[in-house]
């Protein structure tokens, strides 16, 4: 799957100060990616657009990020524990 990204510089965009991402599919630049957008985010625009806020994240990236967590939340349980 390949995916397209525009970004405007000097182009201000609203974005809602809650976020919801949620998962959308993946991507192949760079390596595999995993691609989230912001539920709370989308909007419409005139002439039926649809504005909202995407990211893609590498596959590597969120496996280590999930290790970390894991070894994280693991201290934090057995500091509970004594």
């Amino acid at each position: 799957m390949a995916a397209l990204f525009v970004a405007v510089p000097g182009v201000a965009f609203a974005q809602s100060t809650t976020v919801d991402w949620k998962l959308y599919g993946g991507a192949s630049f760079a390596g595999e990616a995993v691609c989230f957008y912001d539920a709370e985010g989308v909007t419409q625009e005139p002439a039926a657009q649809i504005r909202v806020w995407t990211k893609c994240l590498g596959q590597k990236d969120l496996d280590a990020l999930r290790r970390s967590l894991t070894i994280h939340v693991g201290k934090q349980m057995r500091a509970r524990s004594i």
